[in-house]
């Protein structure tokens, strides 16, 4: 993150609502789904996703005070581009369940698994861009890099037609999901282990910088080994599932 923004805890405020966003707006991305919108919120997340790394590239440019620039980080890094990864996140997964009736938990772990990937090389990617030109370039080349890997969804995927439509409309949130009792402990299961997940990607280097842990590489590596082994994560249980 850029400097002058202010210490760890505002930073990961950033963050977190990023990754609030990420889940926040499945809600509404459901309803518009099942009106057959899927590109259309492809699209619009690729783009609030470029604009927002974009516009976190320039480090501050028009703001007056640190106090200013924070909060222009919290808008575009933590509420645009969070809204943007929400309106990619939900259509992503939900279109490939539609095509699978066998082998679907494997074909859902396939698909998520791009993310542990990118988890691998976007932080080694940062780290490099930043160390040769500053923090600027460095948001700017992940933003045209993530436009650039956006277009092939964009372009690709779409709903299957023999599908119904369901109007928009209705309740965004129906809690009468809350009465199965299967539902409600997956849900609490979730939100315990969303409690612990993001820490450790927010805080593992500078934690491990901190203690001054020895390792044979430089720390902010061990972000990009945590994704890989999500990557892997994605991939055994998904089959485990198909196969129970």
């Amino acid at each position: 993150m850029a400097s002058g923004v202010g210490n760890a805890a505002s930073v990961a405020w950033i963050g977190s609502m990023q990754a609030f966003l990420l889940l926040a707006v499945a809600p509404i991305c459901g309803q518009l789904f099942d009106a057959g919108h899927c590109r259309l919120m492809i699209v619009c997340g690729t783009i609030l996703v470029f604009l927002g790394t974009l516009a976190t590239s320039l480090d501050g440019e028009f703001s007056s005070s640190h106090e200013h620039y924070y909060w222009y980080l919290m808008a575009f890094q933590g509420v645009i581009t969070g809204v943007g990864v929400g309106l990619l996140f939900t259509p992503a997964v939900a279109v490939v369940s539609t095509y699978f009736t066998r082998n679907r938990g494997l074909a859902l772990g396939i698909a998520t698994s791009g993310a542990g990937f990118g988890g691998v090389v976007y932080p080694i990617l940062t780290r490099v861009v930043l160390n040769a030109k500053g923090f600027g370039w460095s948001m700017r080349s992940m933003a045209f890099i993530a436009l650039i890997t956006q277009l092939l969804p964009c372009i690709l995927i779409r709903q299957r037609d023999d599908l119904p439509r369901r109007p928009l409309g209705g309740k965004v949130i129906d809690l009468s999901c809350l009465r199965s009792r299967k539902f409600s402990i997956f849900y609490v299961g979730v939100f315990v282990v969303f409690l612990g997940l993001f820490t450790p990607y927010f805080f593992v280097p500078a934690w491990a910088s901190s203690v001054n842990l020895r390792v044979s590489f430089q720390h902010f590596y061990l972000l990009s080994l945590i994704n890989a082994g999500g990557f892997f994560g994605r991939i055994i249980p998904a089959l485990a599932a198909d196969l129970s």
